[in-house]
């Protein structure tokens, strides 16, 4: 199986495969801790869904599946790349 695809046993995804998950920027999950945002090493863009962790929820959704959940997941992946500020204009 490729390591990039997710089952629906790798779910919750912050439990079962922490070390996959990561921000848009590249941080592990294990970085976004408190002391981490206090020190001013974890910003707001640091706390965001990157698309690769929702394409693994979508999988997931797949798998079980969920295939309007799947589908909604990827749409989301989608507006990752779209600015907040564009968002908020439409």
């Amino acid at each position: 199986m490729n390591d990039n695809t997710m089952t629906a046993q790798d779910y919750p995804l912050a439990t079962r495969c922490p070390e996959k998950i990561q921000t848009p920027g590249g941080k592990p999950l294990t970085d976004i801790t408190l002391e981490n945002v206090l020190t001013g090493h974890v910003g707001p863009q640091d706390v965001r869904i990157s698309q690769q962790t929702l394409e693994y929820q979508a999988q997931i959704a797949e798998q079980m599946q969920r295939h309007a959940v799947a589908r909604n997941f990827r749409r989301a992946a989608e507006l990752i790349a779209i600015p907040d500020a564009r968002i908020l204009e439409i």
